[in-house]
């Protein structure tokens, strides 16, 4: 133990795999419970942002093209906002496409980059959360859901 607070993890050495730049708050609230957090990144986060399909769809979101556009990560924001840079277009989300953020971290993610947010769940960030907030729109609704190829 390194001096930490007592708290119900005190004493507990807890390994944490996120990747560099997304740990901070996870370690900061192990610390506060008491935990010894390590961190130790197991996975790089790069966006594609020389993706045809990621251009397409890049390119259809500022065109307005979708009902809906779904992030559930900051990772699928700052891909997105690369590739909104790289094609040098603006705006990055239509006026009439609603946007879903899967939780409050993506949320802020977003409203740093000026987009505004019109849907995130109450509770943890999870896509199950998401997935129940969801309203009831007709049919033939179009949603765009950025995400990794293994995603």
């Amino acid at each position: 133990m390194t001096g930490r607070s007592a708290g119900p993890l005190s004493g507990l050495l807890v390994v944490v795999g996120r990747p560099a730049g997304r740990a901070d708050e996870v370690l900061t609230a192990l610390r506060v419970a008491g935990a010894d957090p390590v961190h130790v990144p197991l996975i790089a986060v790069r966006p594609a942002t020389s993706s045809p399909a990621l251009r397409a769809a890049v390119a259809n979101l500022a065109a307005g093209v979708y009902d809906w556009v779904a992030f559930t990560s900051v990772s699928a924001v700052s891909a997105v906002l690369a590739a909104a840079e790289r094609a040098a277009g603006a705006p990055i989300v239509g006026s009439a496409t609603r946007v879903a953020a899967v939780g409050s971290g993506t949320a802020d993610a977003l409203r740093r980059a000026g987009i505004r947010v019109d849907l995130v769940p109450d509770g943890a960030g999870l896509g199950a959360a998401l997935a129940a907030a969801w309203p009831a729109d007709p049919p033939g609704t179009s949603v765009l859901l950025p995400r990794s190829a293994r995603a």
